[in-house]
């Protein structure tokens, strides 16, 4: 055989080089399957192209959400991405795939719902619930249709790793707690680390909040009666409820019988409050209580007719956060006006009587006009009589518009000169089918006898639950009460109600005194009871 000259070994050389480069150009057109190095390649490509979407924000409060936002110059076909999350470490207990064709345009958001609903391109939903707790750890993936890391936030003591193709530095975020969530700061940096996040105000579908912290609140401790700040007219305190659960305390005293406004206000969105307020010789059973006042969250004004702050006395203000499951409140107001002082309704019930907040509710109620029009009394010691018992049950049970019927008034046979006034009432009365009368033969109503316990308890049941009410039998309640009384079944019955308290106790058994005559206080306090005409302190 011949030998080839050197330069045709030459030429032969290079056109086999150059046959192998087309061909190996080639094959680097052609679909390559996602493996080996062709699909790292183009892993990393996507992961490029993708680069400008983020895990913005987490809501791991009630019901749990995750925001992933494009930050990038360009619209993204997010199918067959996965969130994969994780609690309970090292359990890892969800992947939710993103539907195929779901494209994120650029700059818009997305939230990822736990549970159902209709998938928009606002809102996803996983079918499914994520199980983080507040103030608890937990981690948070984002990853390509090629199972490539995209971002990776963990808060906590998590210590998940991030997935293949992200990576993870610094300390982890706080958990956020209730009314919270955990946010990729205000400029949405993308660093992989855990210094990008922080406990933050909520802001799903919107540029995040910057990283701060509850305004410290200056008054602490003041979490009981104890250390109770005091609270002056005019001033404005700025307090948190930080952590949740928390409560505040405040103080003022009375020196006059007056009434006050306590406001709390915030311009935090989700924040809201609610209040109580106790008197000093009682601090188990508020006096006020409010959630919900006009236009602020919550707030108190004090009554110049029931429950008025009385002279010489310290009240305290609770301030608690309203919703449920709790929330922290990171800032808000509390300021107490003054509105003026009191004067009582009636001249001889002055503020500090026993029964004073009964008879005003009566009074306010249209249930009596006093004993007296100038002065304007009420007689509070002065004993009841049927008469005027009569008046204040017929407008208990019919209402306060209730008229007596018309004349002839000739039903009953008494004398009626010490008070022709009461006769119409008595008609009424018997016309209501309310009283049979005291004596049948002749019939007669007594109008002028003096009300005993144990026919006011009669009196009162009836108002309470209709007059075709009858109590069952007795069963020994009282030491001064046989069961076989006719009067013990009614006034055992009452004080079971609670429209009449025992009047003492003998071998620690209530007694009831069922001779005893009861007065106009009394008598007030029995109808409110009866007819629950007092306004409640408490939801």
């Amino acid at each position: 055989m011949n030998a080839i000259p050197i330069q045709q070994k030459t030429r032969i050389i290079r056109l086999l080089i150059a046959a192998l480069l087309v061909s190996f150009l080639a094959a680097l057109a052609l679909p390559q399957p996602l493996s080996g190095s062709a699909g790292i390649v183009r892993a990393a490509a996507e992961r490029v192209s993708a680069s400008g979407i983020v895990i913005n924000e987490v809501d791991i409060d009630n019901i749990d959400r995750i925001e992933l936002r494009n930050i990038g110059a360009g619209p993204v076909d997010l199918g067959g991405w996965k969130l994969t999350a994780s609690w309970y470490e090292p359990t890892q207990s969800l992947t939710y795939t993103i539907p195929a064709g779901f494209v994120l345009a650029a700059g818009a958001f997305v939230i990822v719902n736990e549970g159902t609903g209709v998938d928009t391109a606002t809102d996803l939903y996983t079918s499914q619930s994520y199980l983080w707790d507040i103030d608890q750890l937990g981690s948070l993936a984002l990853l390509d249709s090629a199972d490539q890391g995209v971002d990776f936030v963990r808060w906590g003591a998590s210590a998940v790793p991030p997935p293949a193709g992200d990576n993870w530095t610094g300390t982890n975020p706080t958990p956020s707690t209730s009314g919270w969530t955990i946010g990729r700061n205000a400029a949405s940096a993308d660093t992989d680390d855990g210094g990008d996040w922080c406990s933050q105000l909520p802001s799903l579908n919107a540029v995040n909040n910057a990283c701060s912290s509850p305004a410290p609140d200056l008054y602490e401790p003041d979490n009981n009666t104890g250390a109770a700040k005091p609270l002056a007219v005019g001033e404005v305190q700025l307090h948190n409820i930080v952590p949740v659960g928390d409560v505040d305390w405040m103080k003022f005293t009375v020196t006059e019988p007056t009434s006050v406004r306590i406001v709390t206000a915030s311009t935090v969105p989700f924040a809201d409050t609610k209040m109580w307020i106790y008197s000093s010789d009682d601090l188990i059973n508020p006096i006020y209580y409010n959630d919900d006042y006009s236009g602020v969250m919550a707030g108190v004004e004090t009554s110049c007719n029931i429950r008025v702050l009385i002279p010489g006395r310290t009240y305290y203000v609770r301030v608690a956060e309203l919703n449920d499951p709790p929330k922290q409140i990171p800032s808000y107001s509390v300021t107490m006006t003054n509105l003026g002082p009191c004067t009582p309704t009636f001249g001889d019930v002055p503020f500090t009587h026993s029964f004073h907040d009964y008879i005003e509710v009566l009074y306010d109620a249209s249930l009596t006009a006093g004993c007296s029009s100038s002065p304007l009394n009420y007689c509070p010691s002065t004993i009841l009589n049927r008469a005027q018992y009569a008046v204040w049950v017929l407008k208990g049970e019919l209402g306060v518009g209730y008229t007596p019927p018309p004349e002839p008034w000739n039903t009953f046979g008494d004398n009626w000169a010490p008070g022709p006034w009461a006769e119409k009432w008595a008609e009424g009365m018997y016309a209501e089918g309310l009283t049979s009368g005291c004596s049948s033969s002749p019939l007669l109503f007594c109008p002028w006898t003096e009300l005993p316990r144990e026919q006011i308890s009669v009196f009162a049941l009836k108002l309470m639950f209709g007059q075709s009410y009858f109590p069952g039998p007795a069963t020994g309640i009282f030491a001064d009460m046989v069961p076989s009384y006719w009067a013990t079944k009614w006034a055992e019955q009452a004080y079971l109600n609670g429209l009449l308290p025992e009047c003492g106790w003998s071998g620690g058994q209530p007694l009831f005194c069922p001779s005893a005559l009861v007065d106009r206080s009394w008598g007030a306090y029995v109808i409110v009871k009866a007819k629950d005409l007092m306004p409640p302190v408490t939801p």
